[in-house]
């Protein structure tokens, strides 16, 4: 599939989005096969539907392939009029695209989530967790913001170790401790990816609930801390009220949803390069890291902050 900017968007459009979001149509593409041969119009939309999982793995919001039309011997023969829902233009403090290599990245992410979705669960299951993905950056309050992520990382725990897994529904049940399953499920994932999950150095309000929760006896690391305060807002009581100050919800929410995001891309064997976010000061385009799928990384070591600051 090719990609071409339209007249209609050149870079200081880009930039009034960038200052103030809205819609507007800033790409065509070519859907082609690439021995030249001929396919149907259902066949074109299912590709495009996966392209556009694609894309919204990429860019943390929906971006729909609109008004496609197929033509044969150079005619139009077959058109959709037919839209979907399409985000208005945002950006995200959590989201690992980088505007220097984003078309390389772009690129990159497209093509293996069409090559994962030719498997028809694995395209449900990431299609489901896509979706709570790109709610989690944008379309929910900020207390619901590590809600959203941490259902979407169950998902993706359930199909890596049940669905696509070693083991069974059962079997996967009696594994689960009956104190923290959540947590247990969440962190076998992140452990096989090789991330790991404390609260980070600059994150003062998530590490002041930890501190509170600390406390009263219970001892969590960052992926315990945003589990918790997620549990008790899905499900409080008198005792437990879910009273969390927006800045902690924020900060639960920007790493949770950071884990996701890396997860969502190993789910697609994606190994290049991530900008290097969630790190203590403004980084600077261009700005890149490993991710854990990194050779370079030992798994179990990587975590949101280690770029190194030189």
């Amino acid at each position: 599939m090719e990609f071409d900017r339209t007249r209609s968007a050149p870079r200081a459009v880009f930039k009034q989005l960038q200052r103030g979001g809205g819609h507007l149509f800033t790409h065509t593409a070519r859907l082609t096969r690439i021995d030249g041969s001929s396919f149907s119009s259902m066949e074109a939309l299912d590709a495009l539907d996966r392209i556009r999982l694609g894309l919204g793995l990429a860019l943390g919001r929906r971006t729909g392939c609109v008004l496609p039309v197929g033509s044969f011997g150079g005619k139009p023969v077959w058109t959709l009029w037919r839209g979907q829902r399409v985000d208005r233009y945002r950006s995200t403090s959590s989201h690992w695209l980088d505007d220097t290599v984003d078309s390389t990245q772009l690129s990159e992410i497209v093509g293996k989530t069409l090559d994962v979705t030719q498997d028809a669960t694995a395209r449900e299951a990431l299609s489901q967790a896509i979706g709570y993905y790109v709610a989690g950056l944008g379309d929910v309050d900020v207390e619901l913001q590590a809600n959203m992520a941490v259902s979407g990382m169950q998902l993706l725990s359930h199909y890596r170790f049940v669905t696509a897994g070693p083991y069974t529904s059962k079997e996967w049940d009696d594994l689960k401790p009956r104190q923290g399953p959540t947590e247990w499920e969440i962190r076998q994932l992140l452990s096989g990816i090789g991330i790991t999950t404390p609260v980070p150095g600059h994150f003062a309000h998530l590490a002041a609930v930890q501190q509170r929760l600390a406390a009263n006896g219970a001892q969590f690391d960052g992926l315990g801390t945003v589990v918790k305060m997620r549990n008790v807002a899905t499900h409080p009581t008198k005792d437990q009220p879910a009273s969390y100050s927006a800045q902690e919800w924020a900060e639960a929410g920007l790493l949770a949803c950071y884990w996701f995001g890396l997860s969502l891309l190993d789910f697609i064997h994606y190994k290049g390069k991530i900008a290097a976010i969630l790190q203590p000061r403004p980084r600077y385009g261009g700005e890149l890291r490993d991710g854990p799928w990194s050779s370079t990384v030992q798994a179990g070591t990587w975590q949101a902050g280690d770029a190194a600051d030189a």
